[in-house]
């Protein structure tokens, strides 16, 4: 497998009309609202005494109804949490102004940390659909799977290491890092179809805009009892929709890598699975 270089094609417009389209559905936000009761406070030797039973108990709750919006700066907030600049964060407040106003009085705290969030939800999944990565000229060396010392635990409280057959891997132990990859390793190692297999050491990584990826598994399988397959697999307890937003904008990042290798002439299939029998 070969190394990638990636560019990112940032579409401000584009991104600008989307995040102005999410604004002007509204937010989840709800105004402010705070509840006072009446009790006795006392002071004695041993401190300050809180006796509700002595106060006469009444309850009020009261709702903010807007605040004086001069004492916050979203722009500089949004600035400082999404990386956007501040051109661009002005475009998208002031291409929906009068619901940003109206939801903002609400809970200005609570508006600011809900639109910084769904900038930067809107970011990630505009650079990973608007990534491009290519072919460089460097390539893995495939002593390094076999010359890499392997350490972990094979009995004990915590093991995470699995013996597998040494002629389906470079080791005769598999490291693990979950119950899931545990599972992943034994069954490769019992299926006749897969002909080889290794885990992805930690220093095989795939270059992103936000960190290194690094995938779980190379695998060589025989499917239908004669093409024999690559596959780079990434092994989750859920489906993929399921995942935190992190973990999807990862995936998608590794997905693009291998299109570029694809269009290069390397035949590998990326796949996110939850167990090795779905490599096919």
């Amino acid at each position: 497998m070969g190394f990638t270089s990636y560019e990112i094609h940032f579409d401000e417009d584009q991104f600008v009309n989307l995040a102005v389209a999410r604004l002007k559905q509204g937010s989840p936000i709800s105004r402010v609202q705070y509840t006072t009761r009446m009790a006795s406070i006392k002071q004695s030797d041993g401190g300050i005494i809180y006796d509700a039973e002595q106060g006469d108990g009444t309850r009020e709750t009261v709702v903010k109804s807007e605040y004086d919006l001069s004492k916050f700066d979203i722009l500089t907030y949004l600035q400082n949490e999404t990386g956007l600049t501040r051109r661009i964060i002005a475009r998208i407040l002031n291409g929906t102004a009068e619901r940003v106003t109206a939801d903002f009085k609400i809970n200005p705290v609570a508006y600011e940390e809900y639109v910084g969030d769904l900038l930067n939800e809107l970011k990630e999944n505009h650079i990973a659909e608007n990534i491009v990565y290519k072919m460089t000229d460097e390539e893995w060396d495939a002593e390094l799977f076999k010359s890499e010392p392997l350490r972990g635990v094979v009995e004990g409280d915590t093991p995470n290491m699995v013996s597998v057959d040494e002629s389906k891997t470079p080791y005769e132990y598999v490291r693990y890092d979950s119950t899931i990859e545990k599972k992943f390793a034994e069954a490769a190692n019992l299926d006749n179809n897969v002909k080889y297999f290794i885990k992805l050491p930690s220093w095989f990584k795939i270059g992103t805009p936000t960190r290194n990826y690094n995938p779980d598994w190379a695998v060589l399988k025989e499917v239908n009892g004669e093409k024999v397959m690559h596959f780079v697999a990434e092994t989750k307890g859920t489906t993929e929709s399921e995942l935190a937003r992190p973990e999807r904008v990862r995936i998608q990042y590794g997905r693009e890598h291998f299109k570029a290798l694809g269009r290069a002439g390397v035949e590998i299939e990326y796949k996110v699975v939850q167990n090795e029998g779905q490599l096919e």
